[in-house]
């Protein structure tokens, strides 16, 4: 139910987000199943602390394109400023950002169009470049 997600998600949704989960129920089963696909807890804990640490050599360490999606209103954008990473990707490798608006860390599910353009674009900047 949209309840027993927004107990378990409720720090990664904004609060428009959780609107829309209430209003289209379908959205539920596609989020639960996202992260019933994740094999553990655990394991989504260390790619999370991984992603979060820009101070790593983790970004530093990708040379290929690279695209960054995080929706405006995410609730830990603070802490995981897409503009800061793209800066920790090697010199001349191809990284775009896109800031969704009126999305939060769900931005994939409540604003599709928005990130299929999104990425379709970068896809044909990358092949432009032959990356």
């Amino acid at each position: 139910s949209a309840d027993s997600l927004s107990k378990v998600f409720g720090r990664l949704m904004s609060a428009r987000e959780r609107k829309r989960f209430y209003e289209e129920p379908s959205l539920v089963e596609v989020a639960y199943r996202s992260v019933k696909a994740t094999s553990s807890v655990a394991a989504a804990d260390e790619i999370a602390s991984l992603l979060l640490d820009i101070d790593s050599d983790f970004y530093s360490s990708i040379s290929v394109p690279t695209l960054l999606i995080d929706g405006e209103e995410a609730p830990f954008s603070g802490a995981f400023d897409i503009g800061k990473i793209a800066e920790k990707f090697p010199r001349g490798t191809l990284v775009r950002t896109c800031k969704v608006p009126h999305a939060g860390h769900y931005a994939t599910l409540l604003e599709p169009e928005i990130c299929i353009y999104t990425a379709l674009a970068f896809f044909a900047e990358a092949r432009a470049r032959r990356i």
